[in-house]
């Protein structure tokens, strides 16, 4: 087979000294493009044929499109010890891949190994792609994704990591020097919010530059974070939601959620409040009650929907989690057995608690 292992292995090795392994990543794609365009048309372009000596039969095809996988995953699971030791390609990182792999495979009969690893989970590569790793002191609170980058939060040291998605590489970290305890992003994937004990934040995610910060006036914990066209919206623990403007940091606007008169149950802090995408809702949960939702946009102070129950042990007055349903724009809730249930609220801006049907997916 003329797309040799030696020359992978040399590739991957010079791509890896010059310390960006995004070239692996996307020839990687460019192959899986090509065995793509090969197989719909049954026939090869002159000049591709030269460069992989391929026939047009289908297992050359297979072979290439294995070979791709190959350069992927090696450089989401291996990407950080290739970038310390590029030579660890043709001994260390080939043991560690799966046996049916196309680089194993290549590996296991090659006259210089000297390596061998015993008690591979499988045969093939799992649906885990790659790892990263945060630091032996902190845990990930909070993960968030764009097209370019991941980023995951450690909040007890008020760190956000940013990752690339190609290669699973670290491209920065930020600090805002304070505990954090949320972060989100706007809808273009482009501007970071962070929510610290004393200071709210706003940077670029491509550079990590700030680009605004002003103090919170609020000691309450903030439970959701949500960016609008040209101000953010915070939702905390309080019952409040806040509408701050990015440039002047100021409040110009305070949503004060008002509860069922007839149940005192609700008292304290919720759970769980959640600010629709839309921002137009908040979901809000109490532990040993049904989750409730307000209607943002209505200027009154009208009582909000109310969950319906069947009974006291109804697994709905138990949430654990609150998510919005970006498609049909109800709550989901995820209660304390695994079940996740779909609130099919009214939509109709009602004063009343009334409420529609419940989808449950077990």
């Amino acid at each position: 087979m003329s797309f040799s292992t030696t020359t992978v292995y040399h590739g991957i090795e010079g791509v890896a000294l010059t310390g960006n392994l995004q070239y692996v990543f996307r020839a990687a794609q460019y192959l899986k493009a090509f065995v793509k365009r090969a197989t719909r048309r049954r026939s090869v372009t002159e000049d591709l044929d030269q460069m992989l000596s391929l026939n047009d039969s289908q297992s050359d095809f297979e072979r290439v499109h294995a070979w791709a996988v190959d350069l992927i995953r090696v450089v989401g699971k291996f990407g950080s010890n290739l970038l310390r030791s590029p030579p660890s390609i043709y001994k260390h990182v080939p043991a560690s891949c799966p046996k049916e792999s196309m680089i194993a495979r290549a590996y296991g009969t090659s006259p210089s190994r000297l390596l061998t690893v015993d008690g591979l989970p499988t045969e093939e590569w799992d649906d885990c792609l790659a790892s990263v790793d945060i630091g032996r002191e902190n845990s990930a609170s909070q993960v968030l994704a764009t097209e370019s980058f991941f980023l995951t939060l450690a909040n007890a040291s008020g760190t956000v990591v940013v990752w690339s998605t190609e290669t699973c590489e670290k491209a920065r970290t930020i600090r805002q020097g304070e505990w954090v305890t949320l972060m989100a992003l706007d809808k273009s994937g482009t501007l970071l919010a962070t929510s610290g004990y004393r200071t709210f934040c706003v940077r670029t995610v491509s550079s990590g530059r700030r680009l605004y910060s002003f103090p919170r006036k609020s000691e309450a914990m903030v439970r959701n974070l949500e960016f609008s066209s040209d101000d953010r919206v915070v939702g905390l623990d309080n019952r409040t939601v806040a509408y701050h403007n990015l440039k002047s940091g100021e409040t110009y606007r305070v949503f004060v959620a008002r509860l069922p008169e007839n149940d005192l149950g609700y008292v304290g802090c919720p759970g769980n409040a959640v600010v629709s995408p839309d921002l137009t809702k908040v979901a809000m949960s109490w532990r040993g009650r049904a989750p409730l939702v307000w209607n943002l946009d209505h200027e009154k102070l009208l009582l909000p929907y109310v969950c319906r129950v069947k009974d006291p042990n109804d697994p709905l007055l138990y949430p654990e989690q609150l998510w919005w349903q970006p498609e049909t724009g109800y709550p989901l809730v995820l209660c304390d057995d695994t079940r996740l249930v779909e609130w099919r609220f009214w939509t109709s801006v009602k004063s009343s608690t009334t409420i529609s049907a419940v989808a449950t997916f077990p």
